[in-house]
């Protein structure tokens, strides 16, 4: 089984609402933001 994690972005850097597959396109998208993210298991 993969440790697949998905990240849903409500409000990020300019985005909203918007589902990445990886810690470093969502890092780029919410790190130094007031951000609201949380990562799930499924999509």
């Amino acid at each position: 089984m993969s440790k697949i994690k998905y990240y849903a972005i409500k409000k990020g850097n300019g985005v909203t609402n918007k589902i990445v597959e990886t810690w470093e396109e969502c890092k780029v998208l919410v790190l130094g933001y007031p951000a609201i993210y949380k990562s799930f298991k499924t999509k």
